[in-house]
């Protein structure tokens, strides 16, 4: 009997060490699809509204802002992947900073990366905003 205990705490100690780091590399693409759902909001509301958005990016924190350009003290959204179930090892934005026009033009292209190092291998999951909207997650 102490042998069957032993066998099933060994097996699942290996089970849950799997589970933990599968369920670390699927965060960075739920971070990247529900970023990539926020920018395609934010083109919408940039011309739904019809004012200029700012989009302020904080790659230490972790953190993205989606506010209004005139008012940058009116957040849109603030997502924080810094903790929780859609919790990141890195993000990098290119550039710090997107603004989007009510014409349905940005200012400039941009490219967001969210990943996580884990012991045998770092997941990554890139996001490519083209000028007009188009939104891409690994180049799909």
């Amino acid at each position: 009997m102490l042998t069957v205990f032993v066998l099933f705490a060994v097996v699942a100690g290996i089970g849950v060490r799997s589970i933990g780091e599968t369920m670390q590399k699927d965060r960075p693409a739920k971070a990247a699809t529900l970023f990539a759902a926020d920018i395609e909001q934010a083109f919408a509301m940039a011309a739904r509204e019809r004012l200029p958005v700012k989009i302020h990016f904080d790659s230490l924190k972790r953190i993205y802002h989606i506010e209004d350009r005139a008012d940058t003290t009116f957040k849109v959204k603030v997502r924080d992947l810094s903790s929780g179930d859609r919790e990141v090892g890195f993000i990098r934005f290119t550039p710090s900073t997107f603004y989007i026009m009510p014409s349905g033009i940005a200012t400039s292209t941009l490219t967001a990366t969210f990943g996580y190092v884990g012991t045998k291998s770092t997941t990554r999951h890139i996001v490519v905003v083209s000028r007009t909207g188009a939104v891409t997650v690994n180049g799909r």
